[in-house]
This record gives C-alpha cells, structure tokens and sequence, in this order.
C-alpha cells in the first residue's frame, strides 16, 4: 500500500457519501464543500485522505505532499496525472488535462501507489 508523507490538508465538507473515494481526487461543488472529480481533467483542489460517509461530515483534503492515489489505468513511474471522467480514479494526463500530480512510482489500473500533488497547469 502506498504511504503518506509530508502533506498539507484543509478541512472542508463531504458533499455525500464520499466513503468509497478515499485516495481519488476531489474538486470544489459548493462553498466549502467538495466532491469527486467526475468531469475528468478539471482542476481538482486535492486529494481525499479520509472517509467522509454522508453530506456534510468533514473531508480532509490533500493539497499537496507525497500521497496515495487509486490508478484508473496503467501508470508510469513519472506520469503527469489527472483524474479520469466518471471514476475521479489518477490517470495519466494528455493534451487540456489540468495536471494535479506526478506518479512516483508505477500502477495497474485499481491499485494504490504513491504520487506527488504538484499543480504543473494544463498539459
């Protein structure tokens, strides 16, 4: 399983039931609020480091530091990531994704492993 280290949150609120995306990146929905990113690409705020199970229970976001993440592909060690459409689970970025990490090491598709928050702008 991969770890964390070295990471900022904030606290925010659970827009629902986000207690099956914990390690997935999340977006803003509402004034303080966040859910899972399922418009792929988007500029996701970070990453959800806890189990918030129902709307208004406090999310911990990641919003930067060395975290885990769920692979919605094969990952490279290295890959500029983003979140994929529907799933809101890391996949590498292409062309118009907004990068929100960097894999530090290689992923199949649905395991855990470790990446970099790092924010580089749009591919």
């Amino acid at each position: 399983m991969a770890t964390e280290e070295a990471v900022s949150c904030i606290t925010l609120k659970a827009a629902a039931d986000l207690s099956s995306y914990q390690y997935y990146f999340v977006l803003v929905s509402a004034a303080d609020t966040v859910n899972v990113d399922t418009t792929g690409g988007a500029a996701c705020i970070g990453v959800l480091m806890n189990k918030p199970s129902a709307a208004g229970q406090a999310a911990k976001v990641a919003i930067a530091g060395k975290v885990p993440l769920r692979a919605g592909d094969t990952i490279a060690a290295g890959a500029k990531l983003c979140a994929e459409a529907t799933t809101a689970r890391a996949i590498t970025a292409t062309t118009g994704d907004e990068i929100m990490a960097v894999a530090l090491q290689a992923a199949a598709d649905g395991e855990y492993f470790e990446a970099l928050i790092s924010r580089e702008g749009i591919l």
